[in-house]
C-alpha cells in the first residue's frame, strides 16, 4: 500500500471532522496531496474510472493528472491552491474540465481542503471530485434552448417591424392611390366639363368660334395628357422590357424634336423648342435603342417645362461618349429659362403629385416622378441643376450597345423627315370614328389611304396584287386581328412595313405584335408626328 493511502486512512480514523468533510463531499474520486514533496499525488480509482481509464495504468503523479486537464483550465487551477494555501478562508473550489478516453469532455466540480501543521502552513492537500458532466449538459441544453427563444424573440420582434413597415407603407400607398385619385378626377373632370359647356346649345362645330375651338383642342390635350400619365404609371415595367429597336440615334433625336414640337404648340404657342445635337452623334452607328422609354422620359420633361417653368424657350440637347466597354453613354439635357427651381423644392420634385410653386398651370404632378423611375430603369439617373442664364436643367445618360445589324456608314445620315406624300397606305381599323379621322389626317398629309373595317378585308385586298407602301392596322378587330393579319402577311412574305396601332400598349402588347410581324406600334389617338416619327425610324 501506498504510504500517502496508509496515511489518509489513518487521519480519517484520528479526525473525525476530516471524515465527516469527505462524505460531505460526495465522491466521485478522491485525492491527497504532499505538498512538502510535490511529486507524490495519490489519485483514487474512482477519479480514473469517471475519465473511463483503467486505474492500474496510471501512477500516483501530478504529471498524470496535468495529462487529462485541459491545458486552458490549468493555469486557474493553480491560482486557485496558491490562494487557498496562502488563506484557509478562501475556499478551493472550481469547475474543472478533462478529456475522457473517447475524446469526449467530463466536466468536474473540484473541491479541496489544505491539512496544516501547527504554524498554518499547508503541508497536504485533500481533495474530492464530483462528476457534473450530466448537469453541464443539461445547462447547455437549457442555454441553446434560451438562445433559440432569443432568436425567434428577436426574429419575431423583426417580423413585427417589417409587418409594421409594410402597414405603414400600405397606409402610404393607400393615402397616395387617393390622393393619385382625386388629382386624376379633377384633371379629367376640368377639360371634360369645358368641353361640355363649349358645345352646350350648340348642334354643328360651324357654331364654334377660333378661340372656342382652340379651348377645346387645349382641353383634349389637357385630357390625354392625364391618361397618358396614368399609362405611364402601369407600364414602367412593361416599358422596361420593351424590345430594343435598332435606332439611328441622330435621326431619333431630329424625329422626336419635331413631335415634340407639336405638342408644346398645343401646350404654349410662344415657346420655342429647339434642337442641339453633338457632332459625334453624327458618326453613330446604328444602337439598340429603348425608343418608347426614351420618348416618354423627354416627352415629359419638354411638357413639364412648357407647362410650369413659365419659360418662354426650351433646349433639347443630346450627345454620346465612347465607353471603356466599347458602348456608347447617351447624353441627354433638357434645359429651359423659366423662373427655376428653389433649392427646397429640388429636394421633393421627383416626387409624385407635387408642382411647383410658381407654376399656375394644372397637371397631375406625376411627369418628373414618371420621369425618373423610367431613367433608372434605363440605367440611369435624373439630375436637376440649376441653368445659370436663369431656368433649370434636366439632365441623364444611359448606355447603349452597337446593333448587331448596322449597316451605317460612318457620317451618313437620312435627311428625309417625310414618308407620307405619295404614299400608299392600308389602314385596317373597326372603329368608324378613328377610321375616318385617321384616313383624314394621313389624306392631309399627302398619304393615300384605303380603309378596311377588319384584318380579313385587308389580307384580301394584299393578296389580290394591289400596289401599297405601308400597312397598318388596329390590334383588336372581328373575323381577323391585327396579329392574325400581321402573321398572314409574313407567311405570304409581304415585305411591306406592318404597323399596329393600338389604345392598349400595356403589358405585352406591344411584344406580341412585334412578335406577330409588326415593325413597329403607335398609339391611339396617333399624331402624324409620331407616324412621320415611326416610319423614319424603321425605313
Amino acid at each position: 500500500m501506498h504510504y500517502l493511502d496508509k496515511e489518509l486512512n489513518a487521519l480519517i480514523t484520528q479526525d473525525e471532522q476530516l471524515w465527516q468533510y469527505i462524505q460531505q463531499a460526495s465522491l466521485d474520486g478522491l485525492w491527497f496531496w504532499d505538498l512538502e514533496h510535490p511529486e507524490n499525488l495519490y489519485i483514487s480509482p474512482e477519479y480514473w474510472h469517471v475519465l473511463g481509464i483503467d486505474p492500474s495504468t496510471r501512477k500516483h503523479s501530478p504529471d498524470e493528472f496535468i495529462a487529462v486537464v485541459f491545458d486552458e483550465d490549468l493555469p486557474n487551477i493553480m491560482d486557485n491552491l496558491e490562494r487557498h494555501y496562502a488563506e484557509p478562508t478562501i475556499k478551493y473550489e472550481q469547475i474543472v474540465r478533462f478529456k475522457h478516453s473517447d475524446g469526449s469532455t467530463v466536466y468536474v466540480r473540484c473541491r479541496g481542503k489544505a491539512i496544516r501543521d501547527a504554524n498554518g502552513k499547508a503541508i497536504r492537500m485533500l481533495g474530492a471530485h464530483n462528476n457534473i458532466t450530466p448537469e453541464m449538459k443539461r445547462q447547455k441544453e437549457l442555454e441553446q434552448a434560451l438562445s433559440k427563444i432569443l432568436s425567434h424573440e428577436d426574429e419575431l420582434k423583426e417580423a413585427m417591424q417589417d409587418r409594421q413597415k409594410s402597414l405603414d407603407a400600405l397606409s402610404e400607398k393607400r393615402e397616395q392611390e387617393q390622393q393619385m385619385m382625386a388629382v386624376i378626377a379633377h384633371e379629367l373632370r376640368t377639360p371634360i366639363a369645358t368641353i361640355s359647356m363649349l358645345l352646350e346649345g350648340r348642334n354643328s362645330p360651324h357654331e364654334l368660334d377660333e378661340l372656342q375651338f382652340k379651348i377645346i383642342q387645349n382641353a383634349v390635350v389637357q385630357a390625354l395628357n392625364v391618361l397618358g400619365d396614368l399609362k405611364s404609371i402601369s407600364q414602367h415595367s412593361a416599358l422596361a422590357k420593351h424590345a430594343l429597336v435598332s435606332t439611328d440615334i441622330h435621326m431619333y433625336f431630329v424625329s422626336m424634336h419635331q413631335q415634340l414640337i407639336e405638342i408644346v404648340h398645343t401646350l404654349d404657342p410662344n415657346i420655342q423648342l429647339s434642337l442641339n445635337l453633338g457632332k459625334r452623334l453624327l458618326r453613330m452607328p446604328l444602337v439598340e435603342l429603348n425608343t418608347q422609354a426614351l420618348f416618354q422620359i423627354v416627352s415629359n420633361l419638354v411638357c413639364n417645362a412648357a407647362k410650369h417653368a413659365q419659360c418662354h424657350k426650351i433646349v433639347l440637347n443630346g450627345d454620346c461618349e465612347l465607353t471603356d466597354e466599347g458602348r456608347y453613354k447617351i447624353l441627354v439635357k433638357v434645359t429651359d429659362n423659366g423662373t427655376g427651381i428653389s433649392e427646397a423644392e429640388a429636394n421633393r420634385v421627383f416626387k409624385p403629385f407635387l408642382r411647383g410653386e410658381g407654376s399656375s398651370e394644372d397637371g397631375s404632378g406625376l411627369g418628373l416622378a414618371i420621369a425618373n423611375g423610367l431613367t433608372e430603369l434605363l440605367g440611369g439617373e435624373l439630375c436637376l441643376t440649376p441653368n445659370q442664364a436663369g431656368g433649370s436643367v434636366f439632365g441623364f445618360d444611359f448606355v447603349v450597345a452597337s446593333a448587331a445589324n448596322d449597316r451605317s456608314s460612318t457620317g451618313s445620315v437620312k435627311q428625309n423627315t417625310d414618308y407620307l406624300t405619295g404614299k400608299t397606305i392600308i389602314f385596317a381599323e373597326d372603329n368608324d370614328i378613328i377610321q375616318t379621322i385617321s384616313k383624314d389626317a394621313l389624306e392631309r398629309a399627302g398619304a393615300h389611304v384605303i380603309t378596311f373595317d377588319n384584318g380579313a378585308d385587308a389580307l384580301a385586298f394584299v393578296d389580290a396584287k394591289h400596289h401599297f407602301d405601308y400597312l397598318f392596322t388596329d390590334i383588336f378587330m372581328p373575323q381577323m386581328n391585327g396579329y392574325e393579319l400581321c402573321k398572314e402577311l409574313r407567311l405570304r412574305n409581304i415585305q411591306q412595313p406592318i404597323v399596329a396601332v393600338t389604345a392598349s400598349v400595356l403589358g405585352e402588347e406591344v411584344q406580341k405584335a412585334m412578335q406577330s410581324g409588326a415593325k413597329a406600334v403607335i398609339e391611339k389617338p396617333m399624331s402624324i408626328a409620331s407616324v412621320q416619327a415611326t416610319l423614319g425610324q424603321i425605313g
